[in-house]
């Protein structure tokens, strides 16, 4: 239930994906669902997986090794290094999380396609709906972007910061920089082309667990507000079908447990020292900072919208709840024991972080909250630097 355009782009970019090898799934172009790889699809996707499991032991072991000599270490490069870990950690457990679940999650995206693929009629669509399928296109056409044009600008840094110790570069260049140092371009371009590969491994893997989740979410959420729309009618069909919309989303929850429960804490973290670094050192040179606005926008983005989301997913639920607890009272002595029994074997519609909370509108503003403390924290441990 997209616009046209938004559901081609979207099929597009999972087709390429799939092609690619960067998912462990095979895109039927007639039916557009996922299908099973095969077993050489799944060696080249499994290097896929090495490659941003290397990067983040490079990352992080390179920032301890310089962390250690005790030298001077410039701010731009720890900004870049320590954000980098926090990006390469969270695709890392994406990877673990599609290949632990991988039918959970095929079968689920399969739900989500289909939605997407859904013919509707105008006639048949009230104003509401036709303005909420534009909306949600929109946001998603926003994410795509995001993720097109971040792989591009992150490899421009490879020029401008080559002592990066989370580059490639880093070990065999100097800190002055490929222009200072009058290296060709022919030379540091294969150092380029590994960081927009590697930026474009974890960006796509990421892009499809939020695309997933936030569509599902989504769709979750507009269900529900048509079942509170059909209990104010006192229609008894609307209860029952709360059932099927308990089971996506405990499937959703258990599809994408791994990434549900990381992916707060480590963007808001990403955002937190790339929003420290628009601040304290974007205005020296805007054009080879210019991954602090994008990339911290494209992570506050992934972050906030599933968790916007899932609030109000959560706040709908207790609507819908108590609107069917009126509906129970008002029904005679038989029928409501019947209907009170059924109504216990339900637990509820919402999204949650594994075993660890489930995803409230309070959340957001705690993380929120967290990340502006996080960068003002910052601000004050490097303001002599």
């Amino acid at each position: 239930m997209l616009p046209l355009r938004a559901a081609r782009i979207y099929q597009n970019l999972l087709r390429l994906a799939c092609y690619l090898r960067f998912y462990p799934f095979v895109y039927n172009t007639t039916t557009n669902r996922l299908e099973r790889a095969g077993k050489l699809h799944w060696f080249f996707h499994n290097l896929h997986r090495i490659a941003v499991t290397y990067g983040t032991f490079f990352c992080i072991s390179r920032l301890m090794y310089t962390l250690s000599l005790r030298g001077h270490f410039p701010l731009l490069p720890k900004i870049l290094n320590i954000a980098w870990c926090g990006v390469y950690t969270l695709a890392a457990i994406a990877y673990t999380g599609i290949a632990n679940n991988e039918m959970d999650i095929m079968n689920y995206a399969n739900w989500v396609l289909e939605e997407v693929n859904k013919k509707q009629i105008s006639a048949n669509m009230t104003k509401r709906e036709r303005h909420a399928e534009r909306r949600l296109g929109r946001y998603l056409m926003m994410g795509i972007l995001l993720f097109s044009v971040n792989p591009a600008v992150h490899a421009n840094l490879v020029s401008e910061a080559p002592c990066s110790p989370h580059f490639t570069s880093s070990l065999f260049y100097d800190c002055a920089g490929f222009r200072e140092l009058n290296i060709p371009f022919h030379v540091h371009l294969p150092f380029m082309a590994i960081e927009y590969y590697m930026m474009t491994n974890m960006l796509i893997t990421l892009t499809f667990n939020w695309s997933i989740t936030f569509l599902g979410l989504s769709w979750i959420l507009a269900d529900i507000r048509k079942l509170a729309f059909t209990l104010n009618q006192n229609e008894d069909i609307a209860i029952l079908q709360y059932r099927s919309r308990e089971c996506n989303a405990t499937v959703l929850n258990d599809a994408f447990r791994v990434y549900l429960s990381a992916f707060p804490s480590f963007l808001f973290f990403v955002v937190s020292c790339l929003l420290f670094g628009l601040i304290r050192i974007w205005h020296t040179n805007p054009y080879a900072t210019l991954m602090f606005p994008l990339c911290g926008a494209r992570c506050f983005y992934e972050a906030m919208t599933p968790l916007k989301v899932a609030g109000e997913l959560n706040e709908m639920n207790k609507k819908v709840k108590s609107s069917a607890n009126r509906q129970i009272v008002r029904k005679t002595n038989n029928t409501r024991r019947l209907w009170k029994m059924y109504k216990r074997s339900f637990n509820s519609v919402r999204c949650t972080a594994g075993y660890l909370y489930t995803f409230e509108n309070t959340i957001v503003l705690c993380c929120f909250n967290n990340c502006i403390q996080l960068t003002l924290n910052l601000l004050v441990t490097f303001k002599g630097q």
